[in-house]
């Protein structure tokens, strides 16, 4: 943040004068370096524990309990998780229908990491339609809190009206969906 948030809000009828913006720039000043040196890295994602994080998370709308499908409460304590939970949240949010978005946020996230993608083509017999079945593999070292976010699907985006489901493996996790649609717009 700095001063020129404050002199954007200032009216043009006191734009235009050095005394008033000088006026304005000491009195805020201080508040901008304030905020600067010790609100903003308390509430940044990747440096935020406890309180400041359950914050990030409520204004997310998020706590450290979720939901599964099936209504199975899962509990978050530990701030790493809880942190993988809001990151992940928040790029579903902004999901827009491809693996490259996919691919970026994991890398993101979880830059240890690795995702493999394939799609295949499958043609039906009954009715005659053609159908792509597509297979994103997380392969990672996880905590068993993350597992189970991911297990529930709390923690892969969705395309509306497609199949989906996850498994696990001893040594991968599989997001797998299957689709009907045109492989170039979805995932």
């Amino acid at each position: 943040m700095d001063i020129s948030f404050y002199a954007d809000l200032v009216t043009s009828q006191h734009r235009d004068k050095p005394k008033f913006i000088a006026w304005l720039t000491a009195l805020v000043t201080p508040i901008v370096d304030t905020t600067n040196a010790i609100l903003l890295p308390a509430f940044d994602i990747d440096n935020a524990v406890g309180k400041q994080l359950d914050t990030i998370g409520a204004i997310y709308g998020l706590t450290r309990q979720a939901y599964d499908l099936n209504g199975t409460l899962i509990e978050i304590p530990l701030d790493d998780d809880f942190r993988v939970y809001i990151q992940c949240q928040i790029a579903i949010a902004f999901f827009d229908g491809t693996f490259e978005y996919i691919q970026a946020y994991w890398e993101r996230i979880f830059p240890e990491n690795v995702i493999l993608y394939t799609d295949v083509p499958k043609t039906l017999v009954d009715p005659p339609t053609l159908e792509y079945i597509s297979n994103i593999f997380y392969i990672g070292g996880w905590s068993t809190k993350v597992s189970d976010l991911f297990n529930a699907g709390l923690l892969t985006p969705k395309i509306a009206g497609v199949l989906c489901t996850t498994t696990q493996s001893d040594t991968y996790l599989t997001y797998d969906t299957v689709k009907a649609y045109d492989r170039s717009y979805y995932l």
